[in-house]
């Protein structure tokens, strides 16, 4: 995130696009973890929502640090 610092809500939302691409990959565990224990495919579940989350958060704030 420190690459992050200090981006403009335009530059940010930018980057967090592409991430947004990744993340959309990781879910596909039918494809990228086949046959993985149901935990670990529920727990990856778990932080990919919370990354989506912060970003939506991030968005939402725009250039307001608080």
């Amino acid at each position: 995130m420190a690459r992050t610092e200090g981006l403009p809500a335009p530059a940010l939302a930018a980057f967090v696009s592409g991430w947004t691409s990744v993340l959309e990959l990781l879910r596909r565990t039918d494809l990228t973890m086949p046959g993985e224990d149901p935990g670990v495919v529920a727990a990856l579940g778990r932080v990919i929502d919370r990354v989506e989350q912060a970003q939506r958060d991030v968005l939402q704030r725009g250039d307001d640090p608080e």
